[in-house]
């Protein structure tokens, strides 16, 4: 029996398929790395994941940033390890917080979704404990939690010397605005 899952994969594969026909294999990331470093003004850009906020459209299609994305574009330990090897890579010297109106974080708290992990398994409960926030926010939240992941990321030691600034895209009309 084919899952709905296995239904949705064969979906993307074939979608893919004719992505590929048109594929133009990009450079190297050694030539990506030299030329962000010969630049100098190599960007990364810590958004959501949502797929409706993709930098690639809302900033144009040679953005030619590293993009990390997780759950709301939040400063997590993971994001911040990911920002550091971006960093060694192409020797980044700014960092664009990027979220978006209408985020899914913004439906949900941190205590519904660790109940709802446990409920899906509760054999896992420890692990769903020690995941520790999710980051979640409300609508009324939304500016300040862009400026707390700023200033999580400009109180890195590790990140020193590199620009935050923080950004808010608009859903309904897909402009992206400074908050700093």
């Amino acid at each position: 029996m084919t899952s709905k899952v296995d239904n949705r994969l064969h979906e993307l594969l074939s979608a893919n398929h004719a992505f590929a026909q048109t594929w133009q294999n990009p450079p190297p990331m050694s030539q990506l790395s030299a030329a962000a470093r010969q630049r100098g003004a190599a960007t990364m850009i810590l958004t959501c994941l949502d797929p409706r906020c993709v930098p690639e459209q809302y900033f144009g299609p040679s953005l030619g940033a590293g993009v990390i994305r997780n759950a709301g574009g939040r400063a997590t330990p993971d994001a911040i390890k990911s920002i550091v090897a971006l960093r060694t890579l192409m020797d980044a010297k700014g960092i664009l917080v990027v979220h978006h109106t209408d985020c899914g974080l913004t439906y949900m708290t941190d205590a519904a979704i660790r109940e709802d992990a446990k409920a899906r398994t509760p054999a896992a409960a420890a692990e769903v404990d020690a995941l520790g926030k999710f980051g979640c926010f409300t609508k009324e939240e939304f500016e300040d939690a862009i400026r707390e992941d700023v200033r999580t990321l400009r109180d890195q030691k590790v990140l020193e010397g590199v620009e935050v600034r923080g950004l808010a895209f608009d859903l309904e009309d897909g402009i992206v605005r400074v908050i700093d």
